[in-house]
């Protein structure tokens, strides 16, 4: 449960307006979420779906004065811009989305001696479905993305980096049963037979992923047979491209890491 009565948010885009979705949804959540006017067309959708609850603000500056913890879902470029002349209070609590921003850099822009703490929250947090990691850790900050699927609190700010090159995963996995099902429909199956069969068959799966007494060497071992056809692909395409894919991680983790 969130402690605090007021959440703020200045930027509505795809993020903020998942975390607003799954807080306004959730059991114990805030009783007011305060969005800031930019982006209308999706502040006002939100405060069609949640009468009562979400408010378009009519500025950042009255967001941060209405709210207790104030979310910064803005592009890098814009923080100067949306906090100029912005107030904040040293009782309130700054989470930064913000991606390759330092904790420092965010608070030389906030000028005040507030906390702050980095997160980074993916979309299905709107279904409070996704583990959302964060640094430093703080109770408040803990308690709202709980919330939203859980938080992994990390001990510092520099930890944030490897998982934040995790994210970056995504696309290739669904490019992977893309390339799957391109292949089907080469070898004459049809795309509306093939695309609902291999989306079916890995949403299965969600079940053994959700399990944290399994780790995932068990389960690559637990899908295969000695021989068979799940042994030979990982044998002949993923073993041998992992070094291809530990090098692109590296790279994804040296963008996170420069400043």
């Amino acid at each position: 449960m969130v402690d605090t009565q007021t959440i703020g948010f200045i930027g509505t885009g795809e993020i903020s307006a998942a975390m607003v979705t799954g807080l306004a949804g959730a059991a114990g959540g805030p009783e007011r979420i305060m969005v800031s006017p930019r982006s209308a067309g999706v502040s006002a959708r939100l405060a069609r779906e949640f009468p009562g609850t979400v408010a378009v603000a009519e500025s950042n500056a009255h967001v941060v004065a209405s709210s207790d913890i104030v979310v910064l879902a803005i592009l890098p470029h814009q923080l100067h811009e949306a906090l100029d002349g912005v107030r904040f209070r040293p009782e309130q609590l700054v989470i930064s989305l913000l991606a390759g921003v330092a904790i420092a850099d965010v608070a030389a822009v906030v000028g005040a001696s507030v906390p702050i703490v980095r997160a980074v929250p993916m979309p299905a947090v709107a279904r409070r479905d996704s583990v959302t990691v964060m640094a430093p850790p703080e109770p408040r900050a803990k308690a709202l993305f709980d919330l939203l699927g859980g938080a992994l609190e990390l001990p510092a700010e520099p930890d944030l980096a490897v998982y934040s090159a995790l994210t970056g995963t995504i696309s290739g996995f669904y490019r992977y049963l893309d390339i799957v099902c391109e292949w089907a429909v080469g070898r004459g199956a049809t795309k509306d037979a093939t695309e609902p069969f291999v989306r079916g068959l890995f949403a299965a799966l969600a079940p053994a992923l959700r399990d944290p007494n399994v780790d995932l060497a068990h389960l690559v071992k637990h899908a295969e047979t000695p021989g068979g056809l799940n042994e030979q692909l990982r044998q002949e395409f993923f073993d041998g491209s992992a070094p291809a894919l530990c090098q692109a991680l590296d790279g994804l983790y040296e963008r996170v890491t420069r400043r």
